[in-house]
């Protein structure tokens, strides 16, 4: 809140039960954009705002919505969701090709329904270090970590020592939204 408070930017909190956003409204009506966060990332618990946020977007379209993807916005329950995400494909025919090398190689079409798509991570996090160490050497490529390599399918990384001596930490982040019949789009890394 104190970064919000310190770059000028109006806020409001309300404590919000059993799906009823009458608290909130008198801030989300004046016809400003708006962006409401849940203090939740649970599906079951956001479900009932989620519910009510559908009438409310009837009325007013001004009005986003920060949460998670395993809200599952395809059920077109409110339609523009704003969420962070480790993942985010930016190249399409990368990843297309990808596809195709893992049903020649394992007989299997990977699943690409899932959220996090394991398979991909382990692609992009081995192809990342196998080619930091190419370029850097095995002893030196950790001074090298925040380089960020384009050759990545869905992941990117920018690793942040945590502590003097201690490990590593990624911190890229993707901003998407999703909006209804418009599907993903990236906003900012």
């Amino acid at each position: 809140m104190s970064k919000l408070k310190q770059n000028h930017i109006a806020y409001h909190t309300a404590v919000l039960q059993g799906g009823n956003l009458e608290p909130i409204k008198p801030w989300i009506t004046d016809g400003k954009p708006a962006i409401v966060v849940l203090a939740t990332s649970n599906a079951e618990k956001a479900a009932p705002y989620l519910s009510a946020f559908a009438g409310l977007n009837s009325e007013s379209k001004h009005v986003s919505l920060y949460g998670f993807l395993d809200w599952e916005p395809e059920t077109n329950v409110y339609p523009n969701l704003y969420y962070a995400s480790l993942f985010y494909t930016h190249d399409k025919e990368s990843l297309a090709d990808y596809n195709r090398e893992y049903t020649k190689w394992f007989h299997l079409n990977p699943n690409s329904g899932e959220v996090i798509r394991f398979d991909l991570l382990g692609y992009d996090l081995s192809l990342y270090f196998i080619s930091m160490m190419s370029k850097y050497g095995v002893p030196g490529f950790t001074q090298h970590l925040s380089v960020q390599l384009p050759e990545n399918i869905e992941s990117r990384f920018v690793f942040k020592r945590v502590a003097a001596g201690g490990g590593f930490q990624n911190n890229e982040l993707h901003l998407l939204n999703y909006k209804s019949g418009k599907g993903v789009t990236l906003i900012s890394e």
